[in-house]
């Protein structure tokens, strides 16, 4: 996924926080910090039930591995980007 792609889900709201920093060069455990702040808001919005429902069970476990893994698989531009070059920030 390149940054420019935003949902409603986990991934869009950590794109949409990390766009509104000004692009920094987040680290892994910046943007897993990231992943776990907007699990917990779509928690507390009551979204995300059953599309993160994995995700959500290994943070509650405390399963830093997994979400870890998780974080990397997810391609965001700024610790994994892919190519082509993501269209907004032209990382890849």
């Amino acid at each position: 996924m390149s940054c420019h792609i935003v949902s409603q889900g986990i991934m869009g709201i950590v794109v949409q926080r990390w766009e509104g920093a000004g692009r920094p060069d987040w680290t892994i455990g910046r943007t897993v910090n990231e992943v776990r702040r907007a699990d917990a808001q779509l928690g507390r919005d009551g979204l995300g039930k059953v599309r993160h429902r994995a995700l959500r069970e290994h943070i509650l476990q405390g399963d830093g591995a997994y979400v870890r893994q998780w974080t990397l698989g997810c391609h965001f531009c700024w610790i994994n980007p892919r190519n082509p070059p993501c269209p907004i920030c032209g990382r890849g």
